[in-house]
């Protein structure tokens, strides 16, 4: 699953204090899912060694590599790997067989079948699972409201827990709440911040701007099916 937090683990655990005296040297690169050799190859030397690479061929990059790695203890991550070609695989791990016992490479990744694929078998992978909805909403308050606890706002609680339980099928209507010019007014109006006016009213409210001076509301003559009926 995207966006469940499994890079920003893996950055966590790269940047931890703890490893820089256990590894002799580390390395981020960022897979495509183009996947190709010689690129990933040249991330992970550029990544190492701060030099450019451009222009050099599979070969080349993989000698290159091959020397840096030598005998040391490294940290290789590759994030967000899609590939599940077994040769290619095979072929990009070929460089970092010299390095020293307890190197690492960290694999990211949402297909089950490259998990299989690049896999230690000494080593379970680990998957992340969904935060609660208690545990977003937590989130969602210190980031929304600057509040370490809900109760703190009880008038937006339920807007909050209605944030937290969406799903995908809500997609559509949170991308076009994600692309509206509101966001952009660091404005506050009756001590609530337009952002949320905007996700608590979305559906009811039109939000026009002409630009970061102006704000236009227009309610929409907004008529439940159940309304219909009643009238």
């Amino acid at each position: 699953m995207g966006g469940i937090g499994k890079t920003t683990l893996a950055k966590l655990v790269y940047n931890g204090k703890k490893l820089e005296s256990f590894f002799n040297l580390k390395a981020w690169a960022c897979v495509l899912e183009d996947f190709d050799v010689a690129a990933v190859t040249k991330t992970i030397l550029q990544s190492l060694t701060s030099k450019n690479c451009v222009g050099k061929d599979l070969n080349w990059l993989q000698e290159k590599l091959k020397k840096k790695l030598r005998g040391k203890r490294f940290l290789v991550i590759l994030d967000d790997v899609w590939n599940k070609n077994y040769n290619d695989w095979t072929l990009l791990r070929a460089p970092v067989e010299v390095g020293a016992l307890r190197s690492s490479i960290v694999v990211t990744t949402r297909n089950q079948k490259v998990s299989s694929l690049m896999r230690n078998k000494e080593v379970e992978p680990f998957q992340l699972e969904l935060l609660s909805n208690e545990a977003c909403l937590s989130i969602f308050t210190q980031h929304a409201l600057e509040a370490r606890d809900v109760s703190a706002h009880p008038n937006l609680k339920d807007i909050g827990e209605e944030l937290v339980r969406s799903e995908d099928e809500d997609r559509d209507e949170w991308e076009k709440v994600l692309k509206n010019k509101i966001w952009d007014i660091p404005v506050e109006a009756n001590g609530i911040p337009f952002s949320l006016m905007l996700l608590r009213n979305k559906g009811a409210w039109t939000f026009e701007a002409s630009s970061r001076d102006t704000l236009h509301f227009k309610l929409e003559n907004v008529i439940e099916p159940n309304d219909a009926k009643d009238a």
